[in-house]
C-alpha cells in the first residue's frame, strides 16, 4: 500500500499486529533503487504502542537518506 510518496520517492508498507509484537515492512521506490525495511516491536501497552511503528521507521529510513528530511 502506498503510505506517503514525494517527486521522486513512494513508500510502501503494510502494518500487522499480533497482540504482542507489532510490525511494520514495505519498502522505499527510488530512482536509484528500493531500499526494503522490516520493524518489529514489542508492545507492552498494546493499541497505544501500535501508532509508533511508522515513526521509528520513518526516522531510520530518514537517517539512511531513503526518505526526504521531515518538514
Amino acid at each position: 500500500m502506498i503510505t506517503a510518496a514525494g517527486s521522486d520517492w513512494i513508500l510502501r508498507g503494510k502494518t500487522g499486529w499480533s497482540g504482542k509484537l507489532g510490525w511494520w515492512v514495505g519498502w522505499v521506490e527510488r530512482p536509484s533503487g528500493p531500499v526494503f525495511f522490516a520493524l518489529n516491536m514489542e508492545t507492552p501497552n498494546r493499541m497505544a504502542d501500535l501508532p509508533k511503528r511508522q515513526g521509528i521507521a520513518n526516522e531510520a529510513l530518514r537517517t539512511i537518506e531513503a526518505l526526504p528530511p521531515e518538514g
